[in-house]
């Protein structure tokens, strides 16, 4: 899991796309109103992922690389 691929995850990508980039998801959160958060914990950093009802993300991933 690198930042560069973390920058390929854009919204309205699939739930499959995002894995083939950054493998599996550590854990997942069910929040309300169908979305759900996938979440990526390797080497110190962490990425979270918003998935909609559809299986779409939903917008910018949120990590800790730093800008």
């Amino acid at each position: 899991m690198t930042k560069e691929n973390v920058q390929k995850i854009k919204a309205g990508m699939s739930e499959k796309e995002v894995v083939e980039i950054l493998g599996p998801y550590d854990r997942e959160n069910m929040p309300l109103k169908g979305k759900k958060s996938q979440i990526w914990s390797r080497d110190g950093f962490e990425v979270v992922v918003f998935i909609d009802a559809a299986g779409k993300v939903t917008g910018e991933p949120i990590h800790n690389f730093g800008e």
